[in-house]
């Protein structure tokens, strides 16, 4: 037969390939399976290197927006301060005076003490709003928590008497309300946790790593919050 295999030798052939597959096939089986998995194991660890780089490149911008955003705020700060300096150089008490004392950012000697309260009780009241996002932000970012964390401590050493200030405002309204039997409702200006968060410094390094920046409505109560305060009434 020309041009092609002889019929006999084709069936030969099948018969060695059929007998080849009866005592191995099992085993080519496996040996595919094996492979099979091998593929997939191999193409998952190339796919997680793949959202790995793609992850730290969106942690990575998403650290950028959050610095310029910052950046943006903090510097509309201090161009306030450049036109108006008294309002980076408030009078600053103990922290026993600011929670117990009537606080006045300026002294009644001066002659424009008042217009400049009211100027600074508004530009303090941004820093602490200021301060507040980068706590927010930086939560979880250790980079910018390295970068803000210092000026967390310049502003919280200009404005502290003034933070520690309204904290007691706030307490006394509380027992206003008590004392009048009207509901005490919170200001909403000043959330617990940062409040917890100015008081006891929670932005410094402790052994080489910052304190715990985590704060949510269980984190403490405002009562006991209070309660932990050395208040002083009006006087």
């Amino acid at each position: 037969m020309s041009g092609g295999l002889e019929p006999s030798y084709v069936l030969v052939l099948l018969g060695e390939v059929q007998t080849f597959w009866a005592r191995h096939g099992t085993a080519v089986e496996g040996l595919a399976k094996i492979t099979g998995v091998v593929f997939i194991v191999a193409g998952g660890w190339v796919w997680a290197r793949r959202f790995a780089r793609i992850f730290k490149h969106w942690g990575d911008a998403v650290d950028a927006a959050h610095y310029s955003e910052l950046d943006r705020f903090y510097a509309e700060i201090l161009r306030q301060a450049i036109a108006l300096p008294h309002l980076r150089m408030p009078r600053r008490v103990t922290d026993e005076a600011a929670l117990s004392e009537d606080y006045t950012p300026y002294s009644v000697d001066d002659p424009d003490a008042a217009i400049k309260a009211v100027q600074y009780d508004a530009y303090a009241y941004m820093v602490w709003n200021f301060l507040e996002a980068i706590r927010d932000r930086c939560a979880e970012r250790p980079k910018l928590k390295a970068t803000w964390a210092p000026v967390i401590g310049a502003e919280n050493a200009i404005h502290r008497s003034w933070f520690l200030a309204q904290i007691r405002n706030e307490e006394l309204r509380a027992r206003d309300a008590v004392m009048s039997g009207e509901p005490y409702v919170a200001s909403d200006k000043f959330c617990v946790g940062f409040q917890v968060f100015v008081v006891r410094n929670q932005w410094q390094q402790k052994n080489g790593a910052y304190a715990s920046w985590q704060y949510g409505k269980a984190f403490q109560q405002p009562s006991d919050f209070r309660r932990s305060l050395a208040f002083g009434g009006p006087k």
